[in-house]
């Protein structure tokens, strides 16, 4: 006997519906938990491999990389420092001296050349027996009063004597040699012959001829003048101005180490 649609009875199709929405439902529950300790696993993976991966260095510029250096080691563009010494000057004898002294000088200036052969072995006993490291600033003040810009000409050979670990010897001979104002100033050839003479090498002429550190000797210079320093020579104890004679160097640098 045949069945009318609206008989109520099941159709083979029917019949089978509900199981195969059961098996539908399993499968989506089973992918779901495997798609879940996949991404636990790949998880487990990547911490592990981080763990392991080595340190590397910071590339510049990146988020771990070395602050910038500033101060008066920093580089300035253009401008090459002689060997130990910073923008600012050139400092010789113990970092822990109970007396910083700046020593502030133009190689054409007449004062500064008194002092020297008044007070320069004084300075040097100073920093040999740890009392004082002196920073010394050779300027380009006196400029106007040659017509080569000897003073320019002469601080930056005091920075090829630098290298050559010739100064302050050096520094000494070339205010022995001081050329009176208004002139030529000492020809490169003679300042050349004082170095040799201090026990510079060959490296020091072609430094001199080339004006290495001209642009060294102009940012010292304009240093000076933020600082107030507008005469030379300009003596001073741990920030102090004082009289540049012997007897005011002594008795500042002999109350700095009390």
């Amino acid at each position: 006997m045949s069945t009318s649609p609206d008989s109520g009875a099941t159709s083979g199709d029917d019949a089978g519906h509900a199981p195969r929405t059961e098996q539908a439902r399993r499968r989506t529950v089973i992918q779901t938990i495997t798609g879940v300790i996949v991404v636990v696993l790949f998880a487990v993976v990547v911490a592990i491999g981080v763990q392991r991966t080595p340190h590397r260095p910071a590339e510049a510029g990146g988020p771990s990389a070395q602050p910038p250096v500033t101060g008066p080691q920093a580089p300035i563009p253009g401008v090459v420092l002689p060997a130990g010494a910073t923008a600012y000057g050139m400092t010789l004898g113990r970092a822990d001296a109970p007396a910083a002294v700046d020593l502030y000088i133009d190689f054409q200036c007449p004062f500064c050349r008194e002092f020297e052969l008044g007070s320069g072995a004084t300075l040097d006993q100073m920093i040999a027996s740890g009392q004082a490291r002196v920073t010394y600033h050779p300027l380009s003040f006196f400029d106007r009063f040659s017509s080569t810009r000897y003073s320019s000409r002469a601080a930056a050979a005091a920075g090829c004597a630098i290298d050559a670990h010739v100064y302050p010897r050096f520094q000494t001979l070339l205010f022995q040699q001081q050329p009176p104002e208004g002139g030529t100033g000492l020809p490169d050839d003679r300042i050349i012959a004082l170095g040799r003479q201090a026990g510079a090498g060959e490296q020091f002429e072609r430094c001199v001829h080339d004006q290495r550190y001209a642009p060294w000797v102009t940012t010292l210079t304009a240093h000076a003048v933020d600082l107030g320093v507008n005469s030379t020579p300009d003596l001073r104890v741990n920030g102090e101005s004082i009289e540049h004679t012997d007897e005011a160097l002594r008795d500042a640098v002999r109350s700095a180490s009390k």
